[in-house]
């Protein structure tokens, strides 16, 4: 098109632009800004929509358009950068809220280190309510998965059950003498 910027008011099933240099096509919106399907769409009153469902206000489009022609690199850059501060805004309220959530993140792991961790909870919560209903299965992992220690509580256990119930201490370890 030597040099020249057209406005494209149908939609165009297929074109070639004439160009000097090697010129990477990308399918555009209305605003012939890139998106995923590689055509020239319709022009609508809606707000451009990349791939992912982000969505640019018109004026911002306007603008990203004009600096295409100018400087495609530019253009790249900052079409990246202005998506990534809309998606940024969206989770935060403020830059100094996303330092918070990663200073809280990074020390437990960051999000496989929280997912570890709710692990965990879940495991002792499980714990808790089996020990708490008296269910015999705990004594049984206990042994199993931690051997040596258990040899060493069960005297000690013992010794806890004979004070909190002489009888039924008495009662329980009858058979085994």
């Amino acid at each position: 098109m030597d040099g020249m910027e057209a406005t494209i008011e149908q939609p165009i099933e297929s074109t070639q632009a004439e160009t000097t240099e090697t010129v990477e096509t990308q399918e555009t919106t209305e605003v012939g800004l890139p998106t995923e399907q590689g055509e020239l769409t319709e022009q609508t009153e809606q707000q451009e929509v990349d791939g992912d469902g982000r969505a640019l206000p018109k004026n911002i489009q306007a603008a990203l358009k004009a600096i295409k022609a100018s400087d495609p690199a530019a253009y790249k850059q900052l079409r990246e950068d202005v998506f990534s501060a809309k998606f940024y805004r969206e989770q935060f309220k403020n830059p100094a809220e996303a330092k918070s959530a990663k200073i809280a993140l990074d020390p437990a792991g960051g999000p496989e280190g929280i997912a570890s961790m709710r692990e965990v909870v879940q495991a002792n919560e499980f714990l808790e309510k089996a020990a708490e209903a008296g269910d015999p299965s705990v004594i049984d992992d206990w042994a199993k998965d931690y051997p040596e220690g258990f040899k060493k509580m069960v005297p000690h256990a013992l010794k806890q059950f004979q004070k909190m119930d002489q009888a039924g201490f008495a009662a329980a370890v009858q058979p085994h003498v």
